[in-house]
């Protein structure tokens, strides 16, 4: 049996962050292909303007606040997990307002390691971090993304959640909502 480990991020672990994030860019490039965003640079890379440090230095411009954990399996980095108390209020989320909000940024799992619970025991691991709502998103395209988070959150819920889409900025964004403060 697998032996999952997972990592708070700090600054030594940064590369490590950068490298697997190129992967999770080229999985989800497939869903922007006829966009600047699904290609590679003249270097062959993704561009990251996705902001990692803040996600090491757990702060932003204002306010918010950032975690990032990276899972390793047998000694083998195998994905990461982005968060952040940057809650959308959705006119369908009910978010009470003593409870800590947390949004699943970005999450990755290589593909070697998928279908082997490594993706979900990350998860539970990070709800359990940050107790409180929560909210998680998928682009309408991205169906496996969607399978994954409903059985994951099914899981750790027993089936207590909240899905629906929204089309907030035009596109379609499928969300799951849950209080992770409700299950232990």
């Amino acid at each position: 049996m697998s032996h999952l480990q997972i990592i708070r991020v700090k600054k030594e672990h940064q590369t490590v962050l950068e490298n697997l994030m190129q992967f999770y860019l080229y999985d989800f490039s497939i869903y922007f292909c006829g966009e600047t965003d699904g290609h590679v640079d003249h270097n062959g890379l993704f561009p990251l303007e996705y902001a990692l440090r803040r996600y090491i230095e757990g702060k932003g411009d204002g306010n918010s606040q950032y975690w990032a954990y990276l899972a390793r399996v047998d000694s083998r980095w195998a994905g990461f997990a982005l968060v952040s108390d940057r809650c959308d209020q959705m006119p369908q989320i009910i978010y009470p307002p003593d409870t800590p909000g947390r949004n699943m940024d970005e999450f990755f799992v290589l593909r070697c390691f998928r279908r082997q619970g490594i993706g979900q025991q990350m998860a539970h691991f990070v709800f359990d971090t940050f107790k409180g709502f929560w909210q998680i998103a998928q682009i309408m395209n991205n169906t496996p993304a969607q399978a994954f988070w409903r059985a994951t959150i099914g899981s750790y819920t027993g089936g207590y959640y909240t899905d629906y889409p929204s089309a907030k900025t035009g596109e379609v964004i499928i969300w799951q909502t849950f209080d992770s403060s409700r299950f232990e």
